[in-house]
């Protein structure tokens, strides 16, 4: 299953990853400080390095998790530039209606990012959820369908960057 990311989504992941390397290299030179430095065995009784021992296990883990990911990345050219067509970074004004009764009007930004800002005054759809799947490359004036929770829901674009759809 591919990683759909940007430019800026492909660096993103880098720093993470470096991140955590380094975050490893870091556990590890500590860890062997608190062996060299704890009496008898160096591990009995050593909560210190019995902590430092779980966050490398959690550290190792969400590398081998990145590695695989590394492998599924795929960056998109952001260079798609057609007015009804929905593309990375547009902000979007939808309307998605789960039935009759369950219509929400959000205001969102398609990215390409590996993570999330949080930060963000508008919410952030990335292009790997089911509705960044859903939008991604549509004609912002032809409803659009996608699968939530094994139920189909209808996107309508009222509003593209600032402009109203009709």
């Amino acid at each position: 299953m591919e990683i759909l990311v940007d430019r800026d989504g492909y660096e993103q992941f880098m720093d993470v990853f470096e991140k955590l390397k380094n975050s490893m290299n870091d556990i590890a030179t500590s860890g062997s400080e608190e062996y060299r430095n704890a009496v008898g065995d160096g591990w009995h009784d050593n909560f210190a390095y019995e902590e430092l021992m779980r966050d490398e296990k959690k550290v190792s883990a969400q590398i081998e998790k990145m590695l695989g990911e590394k492998k599924q990345l795929k960056v998109i050219d952001n260079t798609l530039k057609k007015d009804e067509l929905i593309n990375i970074g547009d902000i979007l004004k939808i309307e998605v209606i789960y039935d009759e009764s369950d219509v929400e009007v959000f205001e969102i930004k398609l990215t390409g990012k590996y993570l999330p800002d949080l930060e963000s005054d508008i919410q952030e759809i990335s292009l790997n959820s089911q509705m960044g799947k859903a939008l991604f490359k549509k004609n912002i004036y032809k409803d659009i369908s996608y699968k939530i929770h094994g139920n189909l829901a209808i996107i309508k674009v009222l509003e593209k960057n600032g402009k109203i759809v009709n």
